[in-house]
């Protein structure tokens, strides 16, 4: 079983300022496509978890994962309006990366804030506390 979470790095900017109406409705496009009956979930505000439980290991969650990430980067229309907007994502395998849901959900997380900090826009594997 595999974790993702992801999240829109430039939601902040798309969502809420002057210049874009605070209405845009973010989610993540093509999900219910993806292999391994993935189950996607809106943790909150521009926060999503994507399960994978029957993916076998850390090559197809990463995959899965750069597929959403090519999807994320894909324009999309608000009225008259083009928005681009960009993703981070976070992958933790079970059992390796939690034995259990919080364990595997927050190894995730930290993973998904490694890739926002070396440059967003990326999936990262990678967790604090793990060797670089």
């Amino acid at each position: 079983m595999a974790c993702t979470v992801a999240t829109h790095d430039l939601a902040e900017r798309a969502v809420g300022t002057a210049d874009h109406p605070t209405n845009i409705h973010l989610s993540l496009p093509g999900v219910s496509q993806l292999a391994f009956n993935t189950i996607a979930q809106r943790i909150g505000g521009d926060e999503f978890v994507v399960l994978l439980p029957r993916c076998d290991g850390q090559e197809d969650a990463a995959r899965v994962a750069e597929n959403i990430l090519v999807q994320l980067n894909e324009p999309f229309e608000d009225g008259e309006l083009v928005h681009r907007i960009s993703g981070s994502l976070g992958c933790a395998m079970f059992p390796g990366q939690g034995l259990d849901a919080d364990a595997l959900l927050r190894s995730a997380d930290l993973a998904m804030y490694d890739a926002k900090s070396h440059g967003r826009n990326r999936v990262s594997s990678r967790y604090r506390g793990e060797a670089a």
